[in-house]
């Protein structure tokens, strides 16, 4: 969706650059629920991707972040 989007807005389709960027503005905001890498590497793990362990003091994400970040890659397309 990024490279759309800034194919859009190079080509000069503002009005389709602006659509797309509001489209990411879920997993944008989801991705800053928690320090990072907490959000990141839950994300990363939904799509199915081994993202390791996280450090001390470091936790895994909540249960909160962890629907956000469902909701918002399920709704791009990129998880079931």
């Amino acid at each position: 969706i990024m490279k759309k989007m800034i194919e859009a807005y190079l080509a000069g389709d503002n009005a389709e650059a602006a659509a797309l960027h509001l489209k990411l503005q879920a997993i944008n905001k989801a991705l800053f629920l928690q320090p990072n890498p907490v959000p990141v590497k839950m994300a990363l793990r939904l799509c199915g991707f081994d993202a390791g362990s996280l450090r001390a003091p470091l936790k895994d994400a909540s249960p909160e972040v962890t629907a956000a970040l469902h909701a918002a890659l399920a709704d791009l397309g990129l998880i079931k």
